[in-house]
């Protein structure tokens, strides 16, 4: 017998042997699988709940402290130090164009009007 064939041969008789554990498992009803009873289940949506709820006050606090970092750091720019750049951008994010904003036009349409969008810029 080659090494192939004694490794083929032994692969068998593992998978035959867990067959057999198998189905011996099954027949002696040890089924190992448990089904969540309705309490459980409200308890777990409870504490889902619970910790959506930790969460929307948590990012309501960062989105707070964000707003007022941004108010501080406005109060602080130099209108002298401002480049082409930052009056340009300024005017798009008045005008509410963002990243995003512009990705999604360059996305909607043709592909003949995504080029001339494209151009464009």
């Amino acid at each position: 017998m080659t090494g192939d064939a004694l490794t083929n041969e032994h692969l068998r008789e593992l998978d035959l042997r867990l067959d057999h554990e198998l189905t011996l498992s099954m027949d002696s009803g040890d089924n190992n699988c448990e089904l969540l009873s309705d309490n459980d289940v409200e308890q777990l949506s409870r504490e889902i709940e619970k910790e959506r709820m930790e969460y929307m006050e948590k990012s309501k606090h960062l989105q707070e402290q964000l707003s007022e970092l941004k108010k501080e750091i406005e109060v602080l720019k130099d209108e002298d130090k401002e480049t082409q750049y930052d009056k340009l951008h300024n005017i798009n994010v008045e005008m509410g164009e963002t990243k995003y904003s512009t990705l999604k036009r360059i996305k909607a349409g043709t592909a003949k009007a995504r080029v001339a969008f494209f151009e464009e810029l």
